[in-house]
């Protein structure tokens, strides 16, 4: 059974020089080394999915765009059908990290 990877942030704010890293060149980048990664674990680039929301700005449960941003996670895995999903650790203090267990861990 394949493993896909989903990638929620863009990964856009990891750099603090935006004259040297603007952030378009952040995100492709970031995009190039999630592949690198992937293919290191020898999985398959066509398994990946970046949803490219703004990095540090994921939206938690009180945001706007949270329910919008749960129904194109919900819908990935009811198309995957996985029968196992890995999230960031719960203590993880990275806020993009935190958004995206919610409250619900």
């Amino acid at each position: 059974m394949p493993v896909h990877f989903l990638f929620v942030s863009d990964g856009s704010m990891w750099y603090p020089n935006p004259k040297k890293y603007p952030s378009e060149k952040l995100t492709r980048v970031r995009e190039q080394e999630a592949k690198t990664a992937v293919l290191i674990l020898r999985a398959e680039i066509a398994h990946m999915e970046f949803l490219r929301l703004k990095d540090s700005m994921v939206p938690h449960e009180n945001d706007n765009q949270f329910q919008e941003t749960v129904e194109k996670i919900v819908k990935i895995i009811d198309d995957l059908q996985p029968k196992t999903v890995f999230v960031p650790w719960q203590k993880d203090p990275h806020r993009d990290h935190q958004a995206t267990l919610g409250n619900h861990v």
